[in-house]
């Protein structure tokens, strides 16, 4: 039997299809907190499901690469740094404005494609925040997933550059803190 509340197991088409019926309701709220709050549904009925909490956490394991065999570290040829062949590695896979592959952005969004839910993504993207500040920038830990470049690939989406960009701050706090210790000394 499917667990209720987990991830879809349809084809693409239905998941595409629930992707953009959870676009609709996402464009009825206010707010991504409107989605998870069950008292927004309540004039709109039934009430979308979302994951157990196990399903959830099994979720964020995957997409941040806890617990598992894969390096932290995402690698693709032709990722130097933020240089212009960076730029062109991901047009030559035509990846222009999009996530790269393996990316931390990529895995949330196909476990986000995966639930087909507008409330179930928008509890997916609280927790995928919450971690990002509790597990990685509050403790200085770098992003799981992702290429370590000197500055973001403007050839990605917008979101995919912002997580770059809070992983070379939280690089740059780092390398921060070590020379401040040194100075401590």
């Amino acid at each position: 039997g499917v667990t209720e509340g987990a991830p879809s197991k349809g084809g693409l088409v239905e998941m595409l299809a629930c992707l953009a019926e959870a676009g609709q309701t996402g464009g009825r709220a206010d707010s991504v907190n409107d989605l998870v709050d069950e008292f927004w549904y309540r004039t709109r009925q039934p009430l979308p499901r979302v994951p157990p909490e196990h399903v959830m956490q099994g979720v964020l394991r995957d997409i941040f690469a806890i617990d598992t065999n894969e390096p932290p570290t995402m690698t693709l040829p032709g990722r130097d740094g933020g240089s212009a062949a960076q730029s062109q590695a991901g047009r030559g896979l035509g990846l222009l404005k999009a996530a790269p592959p393996g990316s931390l952005l990529l895995r949330l969004a196909l476990h986000s494609l995966a639930f087909g839910n507008a409330r179930a993504v928008a509890q997916l993207w609280v927790r995928f925040v919450r971690e990002l500040r509790f597990r990685y920038w509050e403790v200085g830990q770098p992003l799981p997933r992702l290429c370590h470049v000197l500055r973001p690939d403007l050839a990605a989406c917008l979101l995919h550059q912002k997580l770059e960009m809070l992983d070379i701050c939280i690089r740059a706090l780092q390398e921060g803190g070590a020379v401040a210790a040194g100075l401590d000394a």
